[in-house]
């Protein structure tokens, strides 16, 4: 009986090694599975978080936003912006022009700025003035043009200096001038793209006006967006128009309130 006593023991206490080592191994099993499982998810919520972070841009401004505000503009200078917001890029801008744009007092280029910025957010559009005094034959080879190129921007808002060039330059020499410029910009930034407006009209020109006409011919002819802002002016050859000039043939407080509404509306798809 003792025997028999002592081997049912010995068979109990294997069965439970056996059924303990079974456990035992079902439980690592198990532990292992759980550590792999949880390893996939970190990882993939780790992938997650850093696509996101991605793809969408840190700015304050949202996309139907932008997209709104740029209803009114040509086409190849809208789709710049949105690439790059959807890019996380910001945009710099630089308004380039004569004394006309008055960038040393509350000319429209500040009004034109201060209100951009404000509307898009700074840390979505970054706006540079640029002045320059002299015809674009003088222009193409100053420190301010060189500047400009230097800068690399991603859209320059050039004022023509057709009035400038008036009776100083030829046509033609005006023209090729602008393509000089333009053409050295996107050499040094194939991204860049160019809107040429006017300078502002002057009381009963008679020249004047025909070289304007033929500055938006030109722009047209070579694929580069133009604004124009005159529909925008009294009638050129009214006494009307003398109420936004001053007597040198400037503009006055009322033209640079005038211009700058001009192109704050094209910027911000404003009727």
């Amino acid at each position: 009986m003792k025997k028999i006593g002592v081997l049912i023991t010995i068979l109990v206490f294997m069965g439970a090694l056996i059924i303990g080592n079974i456990h035992w191994n079902n439980k690592i099993d198990e532990t292992v599975s759980r550590s792999i499982n949880t390893s996939v998810i970190h990882n993939n919520s780790s992938n997650n978080d850093n696509g996101a972070e991605e793809s969408v841009p840190g700015f304050s401004l949202k996309r139907e936003e932008l997209e709104q505000l740029l209803a009114s503009l040509p086409e190849q200078i809208a789709n710049m912006f949105l690439a790059n917001y959807d890019n996380g890029k910001s945009v710099h801008m630089m308004i380039v022009g004569s004394p006309a744009i008055a960038s040393n007092a509350n000319g429209w280029s500040v009004q034109v700025k201060e209100h951009l910025e404000k509307v898009y957010g700074v840390d979505f559009l970054k706006m540079t003035v640029v002045q320059f005094d002299g015809t674009s034959t003088e222009f193409v080879d100053s420190e301010e043009a060189k500047s400009v190129i230097d800068a690399k921007p991603d859209l320059v808002f050039f004022e023509a200096l057709t009035l400038e060039d008036n009776g100083r330059v030829e046509i033609e020499i005006s023209h090729e001038n602008i393509k000089n410029f333009i053409g050295r910009i996107r050499e040094a930034n194939p991204e860049s793209v160019i809107l040429v407006q006017p300078p502002h009209p002057i009381h009963a020109a008679t020249y004047y006006p025909l070289q304007v006409s033929a500055l938006a011919e030109f722009t047209e002819d070579e694929g580069i967006p133009y604004f124009d802002h005159w529909p925008n002016w009294p009638d050129p050859d009214s006494d009307e128009i003398t109420h936004y000039l001053n007597d040198e043939g400037m503009p006055n407080e009322n033209g640079h309130e005038l211009w700058a509404d001009a192109v704050i509306r094209l910027f911000t798809g404003e009727k």
